[in-house]
């Protein structure tokens, strides 16, 4: 691991089914004598694979070097039989005791759920005493949501209310590139099952991290192991997950908790369920895979629901929507402006209206950092953003050789408070800080590499502002700061210069020759495009007439006097 995340991070074991006891005993005391800190994963899918709440706390007890545990794949979907008082599913009273024991020895659970299984527990009657717990043991409890599924909007939104109703002091993400497998994704513009982890786009990961960051989220694992350091696909670990990490310490990107509440606008109080059918009260309005998902259409616009899962918010004007939990009390329910109710007839108006056509993009601000997202998950389009107050970009730097190295010299400008320099090298990506914090207009790179061709950058604190246009790509993820200055221009000293003057960094606006997802005519001969037009027309509308419920519609599709030309 990088020096710099190392101080940050834990080493997760997992030792799988009905063998992780005997797994775990093998490989801890080796790890507790390198002083190696680990998190171990006490539960897995299934009821079959989850380690006794005994034997937890032996292993809290004996091993320092735990300094917490994992409990993944539970559901929380099974309710009472009416008229049964005091039952619980069977994880229920297990789940309790593990967060008891963690607390009772100082260690963390981290509790990771797939989306909609986040509100069935918040929702769920006989998983009261879940939620009663959790709110006992709020600083010993990290609710964490996986990326898996169609639902991983939903889940980002029941864990950040819980959050924000305070009963946990932190939460997490769990970013896991099987999900573009999940979502039906065979590559850009493709679809199709059975994609390989390669196949994903790395970015991807990098947008569930800056999901997170602008929501709260301070802690992240990462599925499956193939993806990270030592993984067959390590490449998601080099080009998105440990360079947006980084980054998003540097910035300061992961929001407190004010900031995010003063982001907000409203939000979502789920209903209590005694039953299933209860529960789909809430499905009605968070779920539009295979319900109405009223709020998620209102709030966020979606692609094709049901089709292409969401991963990227379509909208930033009106952020995200937490979910709170039907015991929400009063004081979290007075932190917003706005909560809306389970079931609720209508939504506000305004909330109705398009995008804003200058922001094609997800823009969003949260505390000091501006989020710009292209917003479709597999299909290639390039979106404008426009931010009206970007700080404005440090211009003509001087670069000159001297006997003590390299200095570098910039112009005076009012509203700068201190500066900062980075270098990076021809054919490096990313620009790596020399030193931050100069209150002069000019530094010195006493150090400079012998015969490569230098690029420097230079960032200022500052209250200078400018309006920043610009377009994002399919898979472009920006984390910009409000009060820091990005690179706009570097300066390029060859081996053999003396001397550079900085020129202005193009805006690179990508295009895809690649022919739209759909409708594709690719392989139809001319004299067949009429015809295919027409199968077209009907798919839509087989399409439109599902997404609407329009049963005469959708009856009309197979109408007998179509015929297939």
């Amino acid at each position: 691991l990088p020096d710099d995340l190392r101080p940050y991070s834990l080493l997760r074991l997992d030792g799988g089914g009905k063998a992780a006891l005997s797994r775990y005993e093998a490989w801890l005391p080796a790890l507790q004598t390198q002083q190696i800190p680990v998190v171990v994963r006490i539960a897995g899918n299934g009821p079959d694979w989850r380690c006794e709440a005994e034997a937890v706390e032996s292993l809290l007890r004996r091993f320092t070097t735990i300094k917490g545990v994992e409990a993944y794949g539970l559901a929380f979907n099974t309710y009472a039989l009416p008229g049964e008082t005091g039952w619980a599913p069977p994880e229920v009273p297990w789940l309790v005791d593990v967060m008891e024991s963690s607390a009772r020895y100082g260690r963390f659970l981290h509790l990771a759920l797939e989306g909609l299984h986040w509100p069935r527990l918040m929702a769920n009657k006989s998983a009261a005493p879940v939620m009663e717990k959790m709110s006992a043991c709020r600083d010993y409890v990290i609710p964490s949501v996986i990326h898996r599924g169609a639902h991983t909007v939903q889940g980002m939104s029941a864990v950040m209310g819980l959050w924000l109703e305070d009963r946990a002091s932190q939460w997490g993400v769990n970013a896991d590139g099987r999900w573009y497998d999940d979502a039906g994704f065979a590559g850009l513009n493709l679809f199709g099952a059975g994609a390989d982890l390669s196949l994903m786009p790395s970015r991807l990961y990098r947008a569930m991290i800056l999901n997170g960051a602008m929501t709260g989220a301070t802690v992240y694992s990462f599925d499956p192991p193939a993806a990270l350091w030592h993984g067959p696909v390590r490449a998601h670990w080099d080009a998105a997950i440990q360079p947006s990490l980084r980054e998003t310490l540097r910035l300061g990107a992961f929001a407190r908790k004010s900031f995010v509440q003063k982001s907000l606008k409203a939000a979502y109080r789920l209903a209590p369920a005694a039953t299933p059918l209860d529960f789909r009260i809430n499905l009605r309005d968070i779920d539009p895979v295979t319900n109405e998902g009223r709020l998620m259409h209102a709030v966020y616009g979606l692609e094709r629901p049901g089709q292409i899962p969401e991963l990227i918010l379509n909208r930033g004007d009106v952020f995200w929507i937490p979910y709170l939990s039907p015991r929400a009390s009063e004081e979290a329910l007075n932190g917003f402006s706005v909560v809306l109710e389970s079931g609720l007839a209508d939504l506000p108006e305004t909330w109705r209206s398009p995008m804003n056509p200058e922001n094609e993009a997800f823009v969003t601000q949260v505390g000091r950092v501006f989020f710009v997202m292209n917003t479709r998950e597999n299909t290639s389009q390039v979106q404008a953003f426009v931010l009206p107050k970007a700080p404005a970009p440090v211009r003509q730097i001087q670069a000159r050789r001297t006997q003590e190295g390299v200095q570098l010299t910039w112009p005076f400008r009012e509203g700068d408070f201190s500066y900062a320099v980075y270098r990076r090298l021809e054919g490096e990506t990313q620009f790596h800080l020399l030193k931050k914090g100069i209150d002069q207009r000019q530094y010195n790179d006493s150090t400079p590499p012998g015969d490569d061709t230098l690029i420097y950058g230079v960032t200022a604190l500052t209250s200078e502002t400018e309006g920043y246009l610009g377009t994002v790509a399919f898979g472009e993820y920006r984390v910009l700061s409000t009060v820091e200055s990005r690179i706009a221009e570097e300066a390029r000293l060859g081996p053999l210069l003396l001397e550079a003057a900085s020129e202005v960094i193009p805006e690179i606006v990508e295009t895809d020759a690649r022919p739209p997802w759909w409708p594709s005519y690719e392989g139809v001969p001319e004299d067949g495009r009429d015809a295919a037009n027409e199968i077209v027309a009907r798919i839509e509308a087989w399409d439109q007439s599902l997404q609407t419920e329009d049963l005469p519609g959708l009856l009309d599709v197979y109408a007998t006097t179509y015929q297939d030309p």
